[in-house]
């Protein structure tokens, strides 16, 4: 069992806490979404430029590696029983390494876009030549920067690595998500017949929350890194949108979650519903009955 509550813990801490690094970036980032072109402006300066664009890589780069961790995490415990496997899929080993490999992901990216530091004006010259709405969109703003990956070596590395990893993946998804939760559903016949209603709500949640991941995060990022790699407006402008959907992640998986566990749900449902009744006494003021609102206006 602790195998599982390991996956989980990470499985929960991954998805919010990197919910909570895309909204700190998420303010800055709407400047030039709102514009309907990912490969937009900002107004910060060419310092803060960088920072800004830094810290929405980084972002990316925690995400790709909070997703590979899910994976090796439930190939791992798929593959426990199995010792020639066990040796490389072991749940301690990849705990350990988990946090290093992450640091070494981030710091990698920082140092790449250290040496390849965007320059703002030769971005605003080659986007003026590529497109006149940019040479409307600099007079309004002076101080915008103009940004396009192409002008940067590790910026666009950092994003097909993303897009690639997102479609690699997606055969060992379809295999180990099944397989991984049939894992669970085998091992929820050791428990007591209360212990397996409460299991059997908690997978259902998991799943949920699963499918929920998927719809508000994988396939939006998938859409934002290939507006990068590809600047069409149609990519761009989906991808403004899209950024708000990855928002709405957290609100849709706490719901599904409160609704495929009973007691949750039975909570919810009985708070708000709105009972309209009116106490009315007896003759003899020993028996109390309570009629509907609706009977009462009949009458």
């Amino acid at each position: 069992m602790k195998r599982y509550s390991i996956l989980l813990i990470y499985q929960v801490c991954t998805t919010y806490a990197f919910d909570v690094l895309t909204l700190t970036v998420q303010p800055v980032l709407l400047l030039p979404y709102a514009a309907a072109y990912v490969n937009g402006y900002w107004q910060y300066g060419e310092f803060g430029n960088c920072i800004i664009f830094l810290l929405f890589c980084l972002n990316v780069i925690a995400l790709v590696h909070a997703f590979i961790m899910q994976l090796l995490f439930r190939l791992a415990s798929l593959c426990h029983e199995n010792e020639r496997l066990h040796k490389y899929t072991n749940l301690k080993k990849l705990f350990k390494l988990m946090f290093p490999a992450l640091f070494m992901c981030l710091g990698g990216i920082t140092f790449a876009f250290t040496i390849d530091r965007p320059e703002g004006e030769i971005f605003r010259q080659k986007l003026i030549s590529e497109n006149p709405f940019f040479e409307e969109l600099f007079q309004h703003h002076k101080n915008a920067m103009g940004y396009h990956p192409s002008f940067s070596g590790s910026i666009i590395v950092v994003f097909c690595i993303f897009v690639g990893f997102a479609f690699l993946t997606t055969p060992f998804n379809i295999y180990l998500i099944p397989a991984f939760y049939k894992k669970l559903k085998l091992f929820k016949q050791g428990l007591s017949e209360k212990n397996q209603r409460l299991h059997a709500m908690l997978l259902k949640a998991l799943l949920a929350q699963g499918i929920t991941l998927f719809i508000f995060v994988y396939f939006p990022l998938c859409i934002i890194s290939s507006a990068f790699i590809y600047p069409y407006k149609a990519a761009s402008t989906l991808s403004s949108y899209s950024v708000f959907v990855v928002m709405q992640h957290t609100l849709c998986d706490i719901l599904v979650q409160f609704w495929f566990i009973r007691p949750y749900r039975d909570y919810l449902i009985k708070n708000l519903r709105t009972k309209y009744v009116t106490p009315v006494s007896s003759l003899n003021g020993r028996l109390s009955v309570q009629i509907p609102q609706t009977a009462r206006r009949a009458s």
